[in-house]
């Protein structure tokens, strides 16, 4: 079965790990900064930042357009090359990369 973003984001925190969405999150939600320090140790501080990230902010389209413009300039940057199976298949991995929910 397809893990949601948001169960990823879970296991992330509970890992103590701050990915983009939470660190785009913290901007606008200084209260993030305390569960960060204490890297989601407390009980409750995983499902606070997830609420946070998902209910609070808009941390997973800041997420979703900053993965967008970095696979824009990778495929730019793949269009100097002459056309090629590699070629396509780099493109065709970098269009996944923006699909990919786990």
């Amino acid at each position: 079965p397809t893990r949601r973003s948001s169960d990823l984001a879970g296991a992330d925190l509970e890992l103590g790990l701050a990915t983009a969405p939470l660190l785009f999150a913290w901007e606008r939600n200084p209260e993030l900064g305390a569960l960060v320090g204490r890297k989601f140790g407390h009980e409750g501080d995983v499902q606070m930042a997830r609420e946070i990230v998902l209910d609070k902010s808009n941390g997973l389209e800041q997420t979703r357009a900053l993965a967008q413009s970095y696979v824009e300039k990778a495929i730019e940057a793949l269009n100097v090359l002459p056309d090629s199976d590699a070629k396509g298949g780099l493109i065709e991995m970098c269009m996944k990369v923006l699909k990919r929910r786990r």
